[in-house]
């Protein structure tokens, strides 16, 4: 056994190893051990009728906390929409846009802070306005991905990974809550063919009209072979 005159040095000596090793293990833990919120880039859903000529989707970001940089690609179906223009909010510039595929249905962000750090309460950041194109039923995803504007967003004076950062897509889906309108023929033309056994009836078709594209009228007829 120890002298007791020992015991209260060897303690405190023991306590010592102990702090130092927590520290340690503190300071060699990942930045994300931490569990800091991480930034948020969230675009817009919605549901839109088919008489609609133009529309606007805003892009949100969250949780815009110590941030240094982002970059990223956007993405839309170009045959349901035309980009026409972009309105910045104002709060964070300049934001560099990449417009040379927007025929093709991509735009592109960047942005770096010159300044240090930025931090931003939750806001939209920008708002993408469209003509639609597209007919009812049809629909377009708006996507974030790394074609061709490689993903790179650095917070907290770090480059984030997959895992860390949130990209969360929208959609527009396209709709037709009017009925279209028919008018059928008050009565068709016949003309007698020359005492055979067959008439020619003329005017039969139905027409109609629609607030959105009409692809097709069809009709079918009863106790003839052939109409017009």
């Amino acid at each position: 056994m120890f002298p007791k005159k020992l015991i209260p040095s060897v303690i405190p000596q023991h306590m010592k190893k102990l702090q130092y090793f927590l520290l340690l293990v503190l300071f060699s833990l990942p930045l994300k051990s931490f569990a800091q919120p991480f930034v948020q880039f969230t675009s817009q859903s919605t549901t839109v009728d088919c008489a609609t000529n133009s529309l606007s989707i805003d892009i949100d970001v969250t949780d815009f906390i110590q941030m240094n940089a982002f970059d990223y690609s956007f993405h839309w179906d170009p045959t349901v929409l035309t980009l026409t223009s972009i309105n910045e909010s104002g709060v964070l510039t300049p934001i560099t846009f990449g417009q040379s595929g927007i025929a093709n249905g991509t735009l592109t962000f960047s942005w770096f802070s010159t300044s240090g750090t930025v931090t931003i309460l939750d806001w939209t950041m920008v708002t993408l306005n469209f003509d639609l194109i597209g007919n009812a039923s049809q629909t377009s995803v708006f996507s974030f991905d790394d074609i061709p504007t490689f993903i790179n967003i650095t917070q907290y004076g770090t480059p984030l990974d997959n895992t860390q950062y949130t990209l969360t897509d929208g959609s527009l889906t396209i709709t037709d809550t009017t009925d279209p309108t028919i008018t059928c023929p008050l009565g068709p033309l016949t003309f007698d063919t020359g005492g055979g056994t067959t008439t020619q009836i003329t005017g039969a078709a139905a027409t109609a009209n629609d607030n959105c594209a009409i692809d097709f009228i069809s009709y079918d007829l009863s106790g003839a072979t052939t109409g017009v």
